[in-house]
């Protein structure tokens, strides 16, 4: 999908800070709402990432 921007925060990069709401990793999140605490399959991800993209482009 490329058309969706994914940043990825590495906490373990010098400097780094995690974002507010970020209470353990990894964590997955959509417009700071946590979609997954852990890692996912990757069908679940890609399922839930599109889910919500088309529901923003309308």
């Amino acid at each position: 999908m490329p058309e969706i921007l994914i940043e990825v925060v590495n906490l373990s990069n010098p400097g780094v800070q995690a974002p507010s709401f970020v209470f353990g990793t990894p964590m997955y999140v959509w417009n700071d709402h946590i979609l997954f605490l852990g890692n996912p399959s990757e069908q679940e991800l890609v399922a839930r990432v599109r889910s919500l993209y088309e529901r923003t482009k309308t």
